[in-house]
C-alpha cells in the first residue's frame, strides 16, 4: 500500500496542476495547494493518517481535484472514521469533471466508488430501543452526541469502537456502553421504569429537562394562579441555566476554533472539546425553549385564572421537550 502511495503521489501531484489550470485557480493557490498534498502523501507512507487526512483535506478545499480527495478518505478510513470516509468517497465519486479533465480523475472517480461499496460492508450499526417510555420523551446521545428521534429503533451507521449510549427522562438516567467491531448490527435497549414522572431537574446538572406535569388544581381560579407561579418559576430557573451554558458553549466553541481549520475539520484529540460543546450547546437550548415555553404557560394561567366561582375547576398544563420540538399541554376540567 505505502508503494502505492508512494507511486500515486507523483500521479496526484500532476493531475493537480492540470486541474488547477482548468479552474483558472492563482499560482500562490495552486503552489499551495501542492505543497499540502505533498505533504499529505508523505504523512500517509510514514502511516501518520491523521496529519495525512488534514493535508489532502486542506489540499482538496483549495483545489477540488479528485485525485487529492479520496486519499483524504483513504486517511479517514485508516482512522476508522469508517462513517466519515464513506460520505468523502461519495463526495468524490459525484464530483463532475469539466471537458477535457485528465485520465487521472475520472479513475478516481471509479475507485471511490469501488472502496465505497468495500467500505459500506464495514460499518457497524446500532439499533437504540427504548423500553418503558415512550422515545419522545427520551433524550438520547451517542458518545455525547445527540442521536435524532427518527434513528431511534431502526440501525444506524456508526464507527467501530466503544460506544456509550445515554437516555434520559427526567431524572431517570439510563445508560448502556458496548464495543462493536466492523461489521456486527448490535441492539442496545434502555429501560425505564413505567410510570414514574418525569419532573425537570434542579439547574446546574448536566442532563437535559424533561416533560413537567404539575399536580391537579382543584380550586379553581386561585389553584390555577398557583399553577401559573410554579409555572414562572421553573421557567425563570430554565431561561438561567439555558444563558448559562449558553455562554460556557461559546467559550468552547472560541477554543474549537482555534483548532479546527476554515473548513470546520477538527484534529482527534479535539474530541472532548467538541462533546463539551455539543452537550453544552444542547442544554442551554433546551434550557431556554423549555424555560420560554413554562413563562408563556404561567402568564397564560395567570392572566385567564379567575376569582374563584361556584365550582371548582381542575387544571393540568406541562410543558415538553424531546431534543426535536417543544410545547405546552393542557387539560381543564
Amino acid at each position: 500500500m505505502l508503494k502505492r502511495a508512494i507511486v500515486a503521489a507523483a500521479i496526484f501531484v500532476a493531475a493537480l496542476s492540470t486541474h488547477a489550470h482548468a479552474q483558472e485557480i492563482d499560482d500562490a493557490t495552486r503552489s499551495a495547494a501542492r505543497t499540502l498534498a505533498t505533504q499529505g502523501s508523505e504523512a500517509y507512507q510514514a502511516e501518520n493518517f491523521e496529519a495525512a487526512y488534514d493535508r489532502f483535506s486542506r489540499a482538496y478545499q483549495l483545489v477540488h481535484a479528485p485525485t487529492v480527495g479520496i486519499w483524504a478518505a483513504r486517511s479517514l478510513a485508516k482512522l476508522n472514521r469508517l462513517v466519515e470516509a464513506s460520505e468523502r468517497y461519495l463526495e468524490i465519486e459525484r464530483t463532475p469533471l469539466a471537458e477535457g479533465a485528465p485520465p487521472e480523475h475520472q479513475k478516481a472517480k471509479e475507485e471511490a466508488a469501488t472502496e465505497r461499496q468495500q467500505l459500506l460492508t464495514r460499518i457497524p450499526q446500532v439499533r437504540v430501543q427504548i423500553e418503558g417510555a415512550d422515545p419522545a420523551e427520551v433524550f438520547v446521545t451517542l458518545n455525547g452526541k445527540v442521536l435524532q428521534s427518527a434513528l431511534v429503533g431502526v440501525n444506524a451507521p456508526v464507527d467501530p469502537g466503544k460506544l456509550t449510549i445515554k437516555g434520559v427522562r427526567g431524572e431517570q438516567v439510563v445508560e448502556a456502553t458496548i464495543e462493536i467491531a466492523e461489521r456486527q448490527v448490535r441492539d442496545v435497549k434502555l429501560q425505564f421504569k413505567a410510570g414514574e414522572a418525569a419532573p425537570v431537574p434542579a439547574g446546574g446538572t448536566d442532563e437535559a429537562p424533561a416533560p413537567v406535569a404539575p399536580p391537579p388544581d382543584t380550586a379553581g381560579g386561585g389553584g390555577n394562579k398557583t399553577l401559573a407561579y410554579v409555572a414562572l418559576g421553573l421557567g425563570g430557573a430554565g431561561l438561567i441555566v439555558g444563558g448559562t451554558f449558553g455562554v460556557l458553549a461559546m467559550g468552547d466553541k472560541s477554543d474549537l476554533e482555534d483548532q479546527c481549520n476554515d473548513d470546520r475539520r477538527c484534529p482527534t484529540s479535539a474530541g472532548d472539546a467538541i462533546d463539551s460543546y455539543d452537550t453544552k450547546r444542547t442544554i442551554s437550548t433546551i434550557g431556554l425553549i423549555g424555560g420560554a415555553v413554562l413563562v408563556g404557560a404561567g402568564a397564560v394561567l395567570y392572566f385567564t385564572a379567575g376569582s374563584g366561582g361556584s365550582e371548582p375547576q381542575q387544571a393540568r398544563v406541562g410543558a415538553f421537550f424531546n431534543g426535536q420540538q417543544a410545547g405546552i399541554v393542557g387539560r381543564f376540567q
